[in-house]
């Protein structure tokens, strides 16, 4: 069976391609077939024949060195060659060096005819979302949805988030006013308007959207756009927990802590340290890396300073004016000044009248005590 398969082969080998040099209906091996079988690998071999014998007549007395050259190439290269390409691969080579040996130039082998040119193709437009068809449509909903998902995107989606959002929120879309209340609060995408979005929030909370007044509590919490007020934030958050906000319970925890703590101080005092040039002050650990703060409150004393690692910064919350230290009603501090050039200074104020009860500043070694 494999000899009637071969002579078959073998048949129509000749027959396809009867321009190799050498006779294709007594052709052998992975080679000579690929060859024959090949139109192209076919004309590179008739065309290498041609080439090689050339060559011997020009250069009769160096036909021993070039039948020798010719034979270490069929041997060591073609013979060796398992594929297709890396046929025509040492064919283009032997070719290019039989014609350089001829002295003339040669016209590239084509093994494959040139394609034809290929004119530009547009970039493939991606389909548009069920989504956005609606937002085009006019679908306000649909808008709103389309401008929030955009503004969680790339710089460009969200530019363009804005539009969809601005759009939505003029028809008083409840999700669209967050989300755009939102973004120029923290001027995200847009110019930071502070005033505009706190306004658009408050409406979008006013209209029952419980991420709305979850920002609007948040807001009231830390004083953004509105004045602080916790029974204001406290309430916006329950409205929220009623609304079914995930976030609701633990932002009616804190403020809750933040409320506690309020009703703890707000007979007690506030103390305001800073470190650094009189006109200027700084950074207020400064003045403790080789000296002591020490707060005293609760009948429990804390020491703070540079070289314990437990900063005086962490004393307090850091404002404008100074570091703020919250105490009660009976309190003590001691501070002691380790800086050559800066100044220490400490300033105790009343919390229910901002009024200033003590008043003290101390330069290299200076201390300062103050105890209610």
């Amino acid at each position: 069976m494999k000899k009637v398969i071969l002579a078959g082969l073998l048949c129509c080998i000749s027959q396809m391609a009867s321009s190799a040099s050498f006779n294709c209906e007594k052709a052998a091996g992975f080679v000579e077939l690929t060859i024959c079988s090949t139109p192209a690998l076919s004309k590179m071999d008739s065309q290498l024949n041609e080439r090689y014998n050339q060559l011997l007549q020009q250069q009769p007395e160096n036909k021993v060195l070039l039948r020798k050259s010719q034979l270490s190439w069929l041997k060591d290269i073609r013979n060796k060659a398992t594929t297709i390409e890396s046929l025509q691969t040492a064919y283009q080579s032997r070719i290019q060096d039989l014609q350089t040996l001829l002295g003339t130039k040669t016209e590239p082998v084509q093994t494959k005819p040139d394609p034809a040119p290929v004119a530009p193709q547009p970039a493939p437009v991606a389909a548009k979302s069920e989504l956005e068809m609606k937002a085009e449509a006019g679908d306000i909903a649909a808008q709103a949805a389309w401008g929030i998902e955009l503004s969680k995107g790339t710089t460009q989606q969200k530019s363009e988030a804005i539009h969809w959002l601005e759009s939505a929120a003029a028809q008083k879309n409840p999700a669209a006013m967050q989300r755009l209340g939102f973004l120029y609060t923290y001027g995200k995408s847009v110019a930071q308007d502070i005033n505009k979005g706190v306004a658009l929030t408050r409406a979008a909370a006013e209209a029952n959207d419980a991420n709305a007044q979850i920002d609007l509590g948040y807001n009231y919490a830390n004083g953004i756009g509105v004045e602080k007020d916790y029974q204001q934030s406290l309430a916006w958050y329950e409205k929220a927990k009623a609304n079914g906000s995930p976030l609701a319970d633990k932002n009616i925890a804190a403020i809750k802590s933040n409320m506690e703590e309020e009703a703890k101080y707000r007979n007690g005092y506030t103390a305001i340290v800073t470190c650094g040039p009189v006109t200027a002050p700084g950074y207020v650990d400064n003045c403790f890396n080789d000296s002591d703060l020490k707060i005293t409150k609760d009948n429990i004393t804390t020491l703070y300073n540079m070289s314990s690692g437990n900063y005086p910064s962490t004393a307090g919350e850091a404002f404008s004016d100074g570091l703020h230290i919250k105490l009660p009603e009976n309190f003590s501090v001691f501070a002691q000044n380790s800086m050559d050039n800066d100044v220490l200074m400490v300033k105790i104020v009343k919390n229910d009248s901002g009024k200033v009860v003590f008043q003290d500043q101390a330069s290299k070694d200076g201390v300062i005590k103050v105890r209610n």
